[in-house]
């Protein structure tokens, strides 16, 4: 929906996905023309949304933040007839890194995927009390609502040790996980047996009072 972040019309571009080839896309709408843009909107108020997949760090938090807890709260977040809540929705939302910080061109690290994922968690909450609903249900939503992968997760360990057995002639007899940052690379090394060996190297995000978390 062309209305979604208020903002849109002024930089004249959207940063955020919707993986539905399908569907109509209303064109951007002109600047301050947004009683168009929402009349254009209408055919896709029963679109319906199963999941949300965050791949890369938001270019545009406040649309991407916006977008993702309209589509967790709400069945048919382009609607004025439905109610905003629906106590029976389950809708996931899975983020592919759990970092908080990394390291860019700029001399202190920056904020990464993680702490986007904390500003969701946060503002998911506050939406989710301001419409009244019991805190136990918050959170109940919130465990279920957050899938993470990524560095250190299970998955991502299941999944680096498959492929890279496929890729040798005989069964590995060890896996090195190198990489700068202690709280996720050398911490995927610890969730794996004594197979797994884990190097930091003191570069990117490491600073020298970083713990060591089980590195080489």
């Amino acid at each position: 929906n062309p209305t979604v972040d208020p903002f849109a019309a002024a930089r004249g571009q959207s940063h955020t996905a919707v993986a539905n080839e399908a569907a109509p896309r209303p064109a951007s709408p002109a600047r301050g023309d947004f009683a168009a843009a929402a009349s254009s909107a209408a055919s896709s108020e029963s679109d319906n949304f199963d999941s949300v997949v965050v791949m890369t760090d938001p270019h545009d938090w406040f649309e991407a933040l916006q977008a993702t807890i309209d589509v967790v709260v709400s069945g048919a977040p382009n609607s004025s007839t439905v109610m905003e809540f629906d106590p029976n929705r389950r809708v996931q939302v899975h983020f592919s890194n759990p970092d908080i910080f990394w390291k860019a061109a700029h001399p202190q690290p920056r904020f990464g995927q993680g702490a986007f994922r904390l500003a969701f968690e946060t503002l998911l909450r506050s939406r989710l009390n301001l419409l009244k609903a019991p805190p136990a249900l918050i959170d109940m939503r919130l465990r279920e609502c957050v899938v993470q992968w990524g560095k250190p997760s299970v998955p991502t360990l299941s999944c680096a040790e498959r492929r890279l057995t496929n890729m040798c002639s005989e069964a590995p007899r060890s896996f090195w996980m190198v990489g700068d940052n202690p709280a996720s690379d050398m911490a995927l090394a610890c969730m794996g047996d004594e197979s797994w060996r884990g190097v930091l190297v003191k570069t990117g995000v490491y600073v020298d009072t970083d713990a060591q978390c089980g590195a080489d």
